[in-house]
């Protein structure tokens, strides 16, 4: 896969080792590939942050062409069942261009990784577009839904097409990309283009059932689609029609006319502090944020060897294993800076600690003959 045009490309410095040696990206410890040297070895469960809650749609703003931002227009979302549903069983009428999409609007985003999954069901509403069956998206690096306008049927943004069996433009085959309008432009296979429906590796899903997709994005340099752990895309270097890079925006999902269902939607961030000295410190990041470093809470650092220590953790207790050859002090800290518990293990030996640990990402210091290191472990 080429993905220069002329010989050089945004995408030299911070991509170009990605698309080289991915191979796959699991369920919770994703990436296995060396970002700009990145290391994802203290990233948790925990990085990753739901933007859906699985009870309400906080944080969510609804758009329906022909309305005004924020009218949820006929219950088009609603969540049922811990899902979140876009449903068109209050619909009346033939649908009209009822295109809409449903923002997240506490924050713009630019250097991060999006997992969704969906389901489709049911029959493509009536009068609704051909294309729309088994079809919707997830619209990134957009304008706010409330920079719409009422008679606006698509944000100004770029697609990640989420499709199903049946669809005209891929029967089968999902995450497909859109520069929607072609109001941006990328570079696929070192030519630079305006496209909708555009695919590069077909990767088949399993007729009707949960279809897990993922989306890497590091600002306006390198786009990667992935189907349940396979890369489907890779495309760079966006920019605006003008040629102004396109780096950040918002992200929102698609109404049109397809009846879906999403079990998940979250986000893990690949920018924040890069400050070895703070407590918000991540291997991950690839853009610094320096004014995002958090100093308040213990600085746990140092060499970081965590298959020297394992921990296997429940809400009432958890219990501290040292595989190692040599003794191991260990100290661990909530979030606020509280010390938990301290405890000395020798060679091969475990410890159960009864303690009434909240859910959440505990701190562990330990010091050994090699020197201080940290780990961070979540309890749920």
């Amino acid at each position: 896969m080429k993905l220069l045009l002329g010989g050089q490309s945004k995408c030299d410095k911070e991509c170009a080792s990605i698309v080289n040696t991915i191979k796959s990206i699991t369920l919770y410890l994703f990436l296995s590939l060396p970002l700009h040297a990145q290391d994802f070895s203290d990233t948790t469960r925990a990085d990753w942050v739901p933007l859906f809650n699985k009870v309400n749609l906080d944080g969510w703003i609804p758009k329906v062409n022909g309305y005004e931002a924020g009218v949820n227009h006929q219950n088009t979302w609603i969540v049922k069942d811990s899902l979140l549903v876009t449903d068109y069983a209050d619909y009346e009428g033939d649908y009209k261009q009822r295109f809409g999409h449903m923002g997240y609007e506490e924050r713009t985003f630019s250097y991060f990784m999006l997992r969704v999954q969906y389901q489709f069901f049911g029959e493509l509403y009536k009068g609704g577009p051909n294309y729309g069956k088994f079809n919707s998206g997830i619209m990134w690096h957009s304008e706010s839904v409330t920079e719409m306008g009422v008679d606006q049927a698509f944000p100004n943004s770029i697609e990640t097409q989420l499709l199903g069996p049946g669809n005209i433009f891929n029967d089968g085959y999902t995450a497909t990309l859109c520069t929607v309008e072609q109001l941006t432009s990328v570079v696929i296979d070192g030519e630079r283009q305006s496209i909708c429906n555009k695919g590069t590796q077909e990767i088949p899903i399993d007729g009707l059932e949960w279809v897990t997709v993922e989306l890497l994005v590091l600002g306006d340099s390198l786009g990667m689609h992935i189907v349940e752990g396979n890369v489907a895309m890779v495309f760079t270097d966006f920019e605006f029609e003008d040629g102004t890079p396109r780096s950040e925006g918002y992200i929102s999902i698609q109404s049109e006319a397809q009846p879906i269902k999403f079990k998940t939607i979250e986000i893990m961030l690949l920018e924040g502090c890069m400050d070895q000295a703070a407590n918000n410190y991540r291997k991950r990041f690839i853009k610094n944020l320096p004014e995002s470093c958090d100093y308040t809470a213990p600085v746990l650092r140092g060499v970081d060897v965590r298959d020297q220590i394992e921990v296997r953790s429940l809400v009432e207790q958890f219990s501290i294993y040292n595989p190692g050859t040599e003794k191991q002090d260990i100290k661990v800290f909530n979030l606020q800076g509280t010390l938990v518990t301290s405890l000395s293990l020798a060679p091969g030996a475990t410890n159960l600690v009864e303690k009434d640990l909240h859910t959440g990402v505990y701190h562990m210091l330990v010091k050994s003959l090699k020197g201080d290191y940290h780990k961070r472990f979540l309890v749920q």
